[in-house]
């Protein structure tokens, strides 16, 4: 992961230039018809600040978390608020968030730590909480893509995952990659 938060730290403004305009109104809709306004957001790796600037101008409290201090940086000033500069794994909050938002930031997780970050997230949540994820899909494998490492699966292992965590799956979409590469994604709203 090292290798991961180093690549985001080296290329942050880059990688926010290229991030910051990523339409995803779609994944935005189906995340926030089940919440109400004012309720209370995680965004777990928060990247540029794209998705937090939103749900904020919409009416709902974020906290913005972030593995590279640079992308933290920069996200804080683009939001207009802290963001915090933390490892997913530090996460120990029980029972706080009305939502979570991982956006593409869980599939930097090996597979043993992703199972476990399920679980922490799980218990980060209200009662009736509302999770939205986002991975690459594919075969089931863990690989590096020059500097940043990358864990797919399948819908099956994911499925088998969610489940062990007690996770139930309330929506599931596929689509495409917003930076016009070859790439599917799954996005899915689970809750407990």
């Amino acid at each position: 992961m090292n290798k991961t938060l180093n690549y985001y730290n080296e290329n942050a403004k880059e990688y926010f230039d290229k991030t910051v305009t990523v339409s995803m109104s779609e994944k935005y809709d189906s995340f926030l018809k089940r919440l109400s306004k004012g309720s209370l957001i995680l965004d777990l790796g928060c990247g540029s600040g794209r998705d937090s600037l939103y749900f904020i101008k919409n009416g709902y409290k974020v906290t913005a978390v972030e593995g590279s201090s640079e992308l933290s940086t920069l996200a804080s000033d683009y939001i207009g608020q802290p963001v915090q500069n933390i490892d997913f794994v530090d996460i120990k909050d029980v029972d706080v968030y009305d939502g979570i938002w991982a956006c593409a930031s869980l599939l930097h997780l090996e597979k043993s730590v992703f199972s476990e970050m399920l679980l922490k997230l799980r218990e980060a949540l209200k009662s009736d909480g509302v999770m939205y994820i986002s991975l690459k899909i594919g075969k089931d494998f863990a690989t590096y893509e020059g500097d940043r490492f990358f864990t797919y699966y399948t819908k099956e292992t994911l499925y088998q995952l969610l489940k062990e965590a007690n996770l139930d799956i309330i929506d599931e979409y596929t689509t495409s990659d917003g930076l016009n590469r070859d790439i599917e994604w799954i996005n899915l709203i689970v809750n407990k």
